[in-house]
């Protein structure tokens, strides 16, 4: 289960696996992300993870490689299209490519982006 608690102004912090996340508003005090951007982030780190798996699989330095999310917005501010944006160093294998990217696009977080969702009101 994940739960929140109010933190002050508009902080919320959200405890989930054992460790506490907290988020904030620009509008407000601005101390923490808000809660779309760490969703953002989570897709991000999502799909970093997945190249680190791949590196280590197959025995490659991490040195030099890095994966940044650049997500478009449409007029609603909705993401429209992400790019991920896997950087490699010259040195990396160049018969290991497609399986690096085959292998980022497997991110968990990426295969629910478009997940149904219910909202339930509970009295305690």
């Amino acid at each position: 289960m994940i739960k929140t608690k109010y933190a002050g102004n508009m902080k919320i912090d959200v405890e989930v696996g054992g460790f506490t996340v907290r988020t904030d508003q620009p509008d407000a005090d601005n101390t923490a992300p808000n809660p779309f951007q760490l969703f953002l982030a989570s897709f991000a780190a999502c799909t970093a993870v997945f190249a680190l798996f791949y590196l280590d699989k197959y025995g490659i330095s991490r040195e030099g490689v890095s994966v940044d999310l650049d997500p478009t917005f449409n007029k609603e501010g909705l993401v429209g299209s992400a790019k991920i944006i896997v950087t490699v160093p010259h040195s990396f294998p160049a018969e290991r490519e497609s399986g690096l990217k085959h292998t980022v696009e497997h991110c968990k977080v990426g295969k629910h982006l478009n997940f149904p969702h219910e909202v339930v009101l509970v009295r305690k």
